[in-house]
């Protein structure tokens, strides 16, 4: 049985620094070689936390788009930029959606309808995605939105739509199953890129929001 007076000792001691591998993030519309054959790239978001981190990962003789960005005209601007310069040289494969919110999710539908590829979602983050377009079921917008009102929020400051994947299903890109955990979404998504050991998360693995693996 694990000991409380020791588990409070450690909780008392100061966390390491956090360490990143990168000085400076991607610039708008460009990518970084994060590993081999996995690149990062950031899409603006319109409130305090404004960005977010996409992914593209080589695959075989193509690319496959991991996560979206907002359905906006900065994010579609560039993501023209990206398919001008570094997935000019190959086709996109798929486009595999971590979870259902919609800086990931929101421009799913933009993407596969270019390319004429599936979508790549676990089936209880597909059917959410739905529920909360329809508003039904208790998921939806206007529910939250009418909450922070009441709490204060103005609408000059409000923020401005297929492949089922599960554990165990197999994308071609590597034969590697999805991975699923737990932690900043219940349904959270994520893709094994095993040619360059690297595990892209569908959301950064730092404290509180990252998705926990076991």
């Amino acid at each position: 049985m694990n000991d409380p007076v020791s588990i409070a000792s450690a909780l008392e001691q100061p966390a390491a620094p956090l360490q990143f591998p990168f000085a400076d993030p991607p610039a708008p519309g460009t990518a970084v070689e994060a590993a081999p054959g996995v690149f990062w790239l950031r899409m603006p978001l319109p409130y305090a936390l404004d960005h977010i981190n996409l992914w593209l990962l080589r695959d075989g003789d193509g690319w496959t788009i991991v996560d979206c960005g907002l359905n906006t005209d900065a994010t579609r601007a560039l993501w023209e930029q990206l398919f001008g310069s570094l997935l000019a040289d190959a086709p996109v494969r798929r486009v595999i959606v971590t979870h259902y919110h919609p800086d990931h999710f929101g421009l799913a539908g933009w993407l596969t309808r270019r390319f004429d590829v599936e979508l790549w979602m676990t089936e209880g983050e597909f059917l959410t995605a739905h529920a909360v377009c329809a508003e039904v079921a208790g998921y939806g917008v206007k529910g939250p939105a009418a909450l922070f009102v009441r709490h204060g929020l103005d609408e000059e400051r409000w923020p401005p739509g297929n492949r089922h994947a599960h554990s165990g299903s197999r994308a071609s890109y590597d034969s590697r199953p999805p991975h699923r955990g737990r932690g900043h979404w219940k349904g959270t998504n994520g893709a094994h890129a095993s040619y360059a050991k690297s595990l892209v998360p569908g959301k950064l693995p730092v404290s509180g929001i990252g998705t926990r693996l076991a």
